[in-house]
């Protein structure tokens, strides 16, 4: 009986092993560990949510706080960009010695150099008009402005504008033998009158020039021409010459007497005045405000100019030198060579220059070149003595070329008559290039279809041609290869 207990016993304890055994593998002396490790779940569980309850108003607070740097950052962001932006939008568009000037919206601001405002009046446009001198548009209308300064009490004051009204123009005129820069024509409806030195002149004037330090060159609505000198620190003046001349020409040499005292004279002002189209020569005290004198009759046809610096005028068709009182000095003619009834002669009152005469001696090219060279039908001529700005003329004294060319190497034939000169030209032929180029006495430029360096004179109206890669070949006058 105690044998079938124990048995039975044994047989419950087993079943109890192999009960909790399969558990999932667990056995019952893990079990309080796991429901400890459960307990410590529940246990931290319960933390975090009083921690995050805790955390929460934390959360909140960096969050604003996250949110106000961001506005900050936006609010910093866009004021840089404001900043940045700022150049753009104001841009210094004039600067010199005195002023900056600038544009913001189409407006235009002018500083001192303290950056001082010293004029912002809606002009919508500024250009320098000449060295100092603003032009300031607006609505159509001009006005100048003077950026140069006076001294008043020790302190520096720019000039600035210079009229208390717009104009509907203003324009520089030309200024010769002055370094003035502060000469204008001004229009205000059908009238234009001078604005010179700070004054304004009531002469009817269209267009000037300040051609000597208080003379002034005027040309009126009806195209007549006339002198004036001006008053330097009043808007009065004194006439010269009437506005009646078709034509005045101003020069300060008459001739080279070789005398200094006639130099000096002839300094002061000349006149070559035009009517019923002759000239006549008139003489203009720098002393006094007195009326032009003039010294001879209108009898003159033309008036040239060397590059001697020497005036020449035409009576009928003999070349005459005039001195400082008016008296002429024939020019004698020295023939160089003669073709096709017409003479290359040099006149002996000029040096190195010269002209072409026909068989009575009349002038076809007048006494102004330093070279000329015969085509046949023209005349190659170059007025400077490196033969730049050379133009072919023809035998009736008209020039028939535009662009300027420089004389290369020109050739004679036995009869002192060339069919083409060789010429360096520089135009829309060549892509403005330049280049060796062929010129006939009709004016035609004729350029080689080729990739060549130079053209050299062959022989019988030929030229030889050097091509760029190192070979030659010889074309005739009208730039066709004719050998290789």
């Amino acid at each position: 009986m105690r044998k079938f207990i124990v048995v039975i016993l044994l047989l419950c304890i087993v079943v109890s092993v192999v009960s909790c055994t399969r558990n999932d593998g667990i056995t019952t002396a893990e079990i309080p560990e796991i429901k400890q490790t459960e307990a410590e779940t529940e246990t931290a569980a319960e933390t975090d949510v009083e921690t995050e309850t805790e955390t929460e108003p934390e959360t909140e607070t960096e969050a604003e706080t996250e949110t106000e740097t961001e506005a900050e950052t936006e609010t910093d962001t866009e004021t840089e960009t404001e900043r940045t932006a700022e150049p753009e939008m104001i841009r210094t568009v004039y600067k010199n010695g005195s002023v900056t000037v600038t544009e913001e919206y189409g407006i235009i601001t002018v500083y001192d150099l303290e950056g001082n405002v010293i004029l912002k009046d809606g002009y919508d446009s500024v250009s320098e008009i000449t060295p100092g001198y603003l032009l300031l548009s607006k609505d159509g209308r001009y006005n100048l402005f003077d950026t140069n300064y006076v001294n008043e009490g020790g302190k520096r004051r720019v000039i600035g504008l210079m009229f208390d009204k717009p104009y509907d123009r203003i324009y520089a005129m030309g200024v010769d033998f002055s370094d003035v820069n502060n000469a204008f024509v001004v229009k205000d409806g059908d009238i234009e009158r001078p604005f010179v030195n700070g004054r304004l002149y009531d002469i009817d004037c269209t267009c000037g020039c300040y051609v000597k330090e208080s003379f002034l060159w005027a040309k009126n609505k009806d195209d007549k021409q006339g002198l004036y000198r001006l008053e330097r620190f009043s808007d009065q003046y004194n006439v010269i010459y009437p506005a009646e001349a078709e034509e005045i020409i101003c020069t300060f040499t008459v001739v080279d007497s070789g005398d200094p005292t006639e130099n000096e004279r002839s300094a002061d002002f000349y006149l070559f005045v035009r009517k019923n189209d002759k000239y006549a020569l008139h003489y203009v005290s720098n002393s006094y405000n007195e009326s032009a004198q003039q010294l001879t009759d209108f009898v003159y046809d033309c008036v040239t100019r060397t590059p001697d610096g020497l005036t020449c005028v035409m009576r009928d068709g003999v070349q005459y030198t005039l001195d400082g009182k008016g008296n002429e000095t024939r020019c004698d003619l020295v023939t160089l060579s003669e073709a096709d009834g017409l003479k290359i002669v040099k006149y002996s009152a000029f040096r190195n220059t010269y002209g072409v005469t026909d068989g009575k001696g009349n002038t076809i090219i007048p006494p102004e070149y330093w070279l000329i060279e015969y085509l046949d039908g023209g005349f190659f001529c170059s007025k400077y003595a490196k033969f730049e700005d050379g133009v072919v003329i023809d035998q009736s004294g008209k020039a028939l070329t535009s662009s300027s060319l420089r004389f290369a190497h020109g050739f004679h034939a036995p009869d002192n008559k060339n069919t083409l000169v060789i010429a360096d030209y520089a135009g829309e032929l060549t892509g403005n290039v330049s280049k060796d180029v062929l010129v006939g006495g009709d004016g035609r430029v004729i350029v080689p279809d080729l990739d060549y360096n130079t053209l050299e004179y062959a022989e019988n109206d030929t030229y030889t041609v050097s091509l760029k890669n190192g070979e030659t070949c010889t074309v005739n006058n009208k730039g066709e290869v004719i050998d290789n």
